[in-house]
């Protein structure tokens, strides 16, 4: 189940980092997105691990198995309205947010 469910969001979690360079966002950008991500996904995968206890262990991920694809659908979108260089402030936090909220549904 879980191999066929992430189908649906696999094209926009390996290509928009991708894209996002190929448009001019700059690899050392995209690389304090994921160090600000970082202490976020610990802290993440900790409360998942600690909430799926109990008699319905798969309860997380079902729960966020839809606002994944609305986050692949908003990244896909953030690679449509890109600004180009140089990259105003508002977008870079709305990259930030999207980065961390995306990965906490992950």
């Amino acid at each position: 189940m879980h191999l066929f469910a992430k189908l649906g969001f696999a094209g926009t979690d390996a290509s928009t980092s991708l894209k996002l360079v190929e448009e001019g966002f700059r690899r050392e950008d995209l690389a304090i997105i994921v160090l600000i991500d970082f202490p976020f996904q610990i802290m993440g995968g900790w409360f998942a691990a600690k909430w799926s206890r109990g008699d319905r262990p798969l309860r997380p991920w079902l729960y966020a198995f839809w606002p994944r694809f609305l986050f692949a659908f908003l990244a896909t979108l953030v690679v449509y309205y890109f600004p180009g260089r140089p990259i105003p402030l508002f977008f870079f936090v709305i990259m930030v947010v999207h980065t961390v909220l995306s990965s906490f549904v992950s």
